[in-house]
């Protein structure tokens, strides 16, 4: 894992604050970092191929899901590791957070992974993230020149790299789980693009 990466996982600086009715009636406890956002950069490059949705199908809504291929070994472990942080913290603090006391055991059973398993085992996982279209954590856009661009037209053509903020522990009945909001995202074109279109192999059997 390189340094930032390192300094990125410093668990013992995130704190969970307590929970938080928000004005649609959602629980949430927020998460910092010595008082600020929760920043995490994963150092690779992934890609996003199915582009921003939403449960009703809303194009225009103000927040999406917008999940990343865990392709990189060394991401999905941290992703792992962040997962494995939010089981422990939660069950050390359930009095506070749940209101009731749990065991990591129980934690676990109830805890929403931020992986989303293929069905196909010959996919790669998914890392669940969200994304918000206005306010003050909308998501940015920047390419290779540190310019602000708009939303490709196609995310199956492109590779970014991304900041991530962990957002907060949403509370749904008896479940819950990490939300992870993608704030920036630099784009490259994928390589396989840029090298161009490939040549008929047939042309010279014609």
């Amino acid at each position: 894992m390189k340094r930032d990466d390192a300094k990125s996982m410093d668990f013992d600086s995130w704190h969970v604050e307590d929970v938080f009715v928000t004005s649609k009636g959602a629980k949430i406890c927020r998460i910092t970092k010595d008082g600020a956002d929760c920043i995490w950069k994963p150092a690779p490059a992934m890609s996003a191929p199915f582009g921003p949705s939403s449960f009703d199908k809303d194009a225009n809504a103000r927040r999406q899901n917008l999940d990343v291929v865990l392709a990189d070994e060394a991401v999905h472990e941290q992703v792992s590791a962040i997962d494995t942080w939010a089981v422990e913290y939660i069950a050390l603090h359930s009095d506070r957070l749940l209101k009731r006391p749990m065991s990591q055991e129980q934690v676990k059973l109830a805890y929403n992974s931020c992986v989303k398993e293929a069905r196909d085992p010959r996919w790669p996982p998914m890392l669940k993230c969200k994304i918000d279209r206005e306010g003050r954590n909308a998501l940015r856009l920047w390419d290779d020149k540190d310019d602000a661009i708009p939303y490709p037209s196609n995310w199956r053509q492109i590779e970014m790299k991304v900041v991530i903020r962990v957002s907060h522990i949403w509370i749904m009945g008896a479940a819950f789980g990490l939300v992870l909001q993608i704030t920036d995202a630099k784009l490259f074109e994928k390589e396989s693009d840029r090298l161009g279109p490939r040549e008929n192999p047939f042309r010279e059997l014609v």
